[in-house]
């Protein structure tokens, strides 16, 4: 069995998902945002603290250049902010690599 969880984004790129592993992907909606744009969104982890150390990493093939990162932690949650840095739209759902140290 692995230990590596896979959960989706249900209704909207906000829309906030649940993953209780320390080792993950989030798989966002299809993404439409322009350049020079952000967003964020809230994931519930049972395994997160306010010191734990949170590594993200974008997989995406569509066009526009994602970056990825933690802007805050609590305990059993914490946010993520997608920005699109590229000089085109995003047109395509995006993975998320999560693995949570700590």
């Amino acid at each position: 069995m692995s230990r590596l969880k896979a959960v989706t984004q249900l209704t909207s790129k906000t829309t906030g998902v649940t993953m209780n592993t320390k080792n993950g992907i989030i798989t966002t909606v299809a993404l439409t945002d322009s350049a020079n744009t952000e967003f964020e969104f809230v994931v519930a982890n049972k395994k997160v603290y306010p010191d734990s150390n949170i590594q993200l990493t974008a997989v995406y093939g569509g066009t526009g250049v994602p970056v990825v990162s933690v802007v805050s932690r609590g305990t059993f949650t914490f946010t993520v902010r997608v920005a699109n840095v590229g000089v085109a739209a995003f047109n395509a759902a995006m993975g998320i690599n999560v693995s949570i140290i700590g």
